[in-house]
């Protein structure tokens, strides 16, 4: 009995050893083997805050290992319907394209009123430099006076008339200035206004030439042209015979006058009516054409003559004269033709056209 009591005790005692032994493995696996803690994603519908947009959500690994960048900034301009533009109590509201033009019309109105003030302005103005070149004119001795019936030029130029026997033409209104040039008695000359310079002969009245240099007033007078006894229109040209004047006209209103060189005694210049039938900017004249024979005393060959423009058959012309003494001007000593001082014969080349008439009378 006591060995089965014993045997009993000893099996109770082990059994409890065993049970203590399994129970302190199982703790110890536990605290050796520690679970890392994972964050759920949560879905996209989930319901977030009131008013705000769902997102994804990132595990926390995932917060961890991927550093937060900002957020970029977008530089494309928004477009923006057009609103509708806050006005006064009952008026309609205007849209902003609607704005914009009715801003654009009242600009343009305003630049066509500034464009009106303006033009006024401009108009007054012009109004008063009318008026102070009227004012002008009257004060200036070309345009008063004895010289309201001479010939004024298309350049607005006043046509004067050598007086005494010679006069010097100067750099300045003073005799003491350089003589640029040296003009005859009779000849033409055309003004362009009048300086106050040193006094002359009871006069300090110069007068601009049409290369800027001075006359005193002393040595001129107006060039009046005498009525022709015909008028032509268009462009023409009188050649008065006795006086050596060539007068170009435009129908009947004289723009300007040269002093010419005709026809000498034997030679003459034909009169009548003609037209410019040829014109050669640099022609030879050759006597032989005229029917003086080479080697005849009257004979002649001269080249390179400038603005020839010819107006009867025979030869005749008008053309520039560059081989002739300036006392010659005035006088008959040609061939015939009608010769012209170089810058004369250059106008009357721009003057002139084919089918022009030249009249040509004593």
């Amino acid at each position: 009995m006591r060995g089965i009591v014993v045997s009993l005790i000893l099996f109770l005692i082990v059994t409890g050893v065993l049970l203590h032994r399994t129970s302190a493995q199982g703790n110890g696996a536990a605290l050796a083997t520690p679970t890392t803690p994972t964050l759920m994603a949560i879905p996209t519908n989930t319901p977030t805050s009131a008013g705000a947009t769902p997102t994804a959500r990132r595990t926390l690994s995932q917060v961890q290992t991927q550093p937060t960048q900002p957020a970029a900034t977008s530089t494309t301009p928004i477009a923006v319907a057009p609103t509708a533009v806050p006005t006064e109590a009952g008026e309609p509201a205007v849209q902003t394209d609607e704005a914009d033009a009715q801003h654009a019309v009242e600009n343009e109105l305003a630049e066509v009123s500034l464009a009106d003030v303006d033009e006024e302005r401009q108009e007054a103005a012009t109004d008063a430099d009318q008026h102070l070149a009227s004012a002008a004119s009257a004060d200036d001795p070309l345009h008063a006076g004895i010289w309201v019936d001479a010939i004024h030029t298309i350049d607005g130029g006043v046509m004067a008339m050598i007086l005494p026997e010679t006069a010097n033409v100067r750099s300045a209104p003073t005799t003491d200035a350089p003589i640029v040039a040296e003009l005859l008695a009779g000849w033409p000359i055309t003004l362009y206004g009048a300086e106050t310079g040193e006094m002359v002969s009871g006069t300090d009245v110069w007068y601009r030439t049409w290369s800027g240099s001075y006359l005193s007033a002393a040595t001129v007078g107006p060039f009046v042209a005498p009525t022709p006894d015909e008028t032509f229109t268009g462009h023409w040209v009188d050649v008065d015979l006795t006086t050596n004047y060539a007068i170009a006209y435009v129908d009947s209103t004289p723009v300007y006058a040269a002093i010419t060189i005709t026809g000498k005694p034997g030679f003459e210049t034909p009169t009548g009516v003609y037209t410019v039938f040829r014109r050669v900017e640099s022609d030879t004249l050759d006597s032989s054409t005229t029917g003086i024979a080479p080697g005849d005393p009257e004979s002649y060959l001269i080249a390179d003559v400038p603005h020839v423009q010819y107006f009867a058959e025979g030869g005749f012309a008008l053309h520039a004269n560059y081989w002739s003494d300036p006392w010659e001007y005035g006088y008959d000593r040609s061939h015939g033709c009608v010769n012209l001082m170089p810058e004369d014969a250059a106008w009357f080349w721009s003057f002139l056209s084919l089918g022009s008439a030249v009249s040509i009378h004593y």
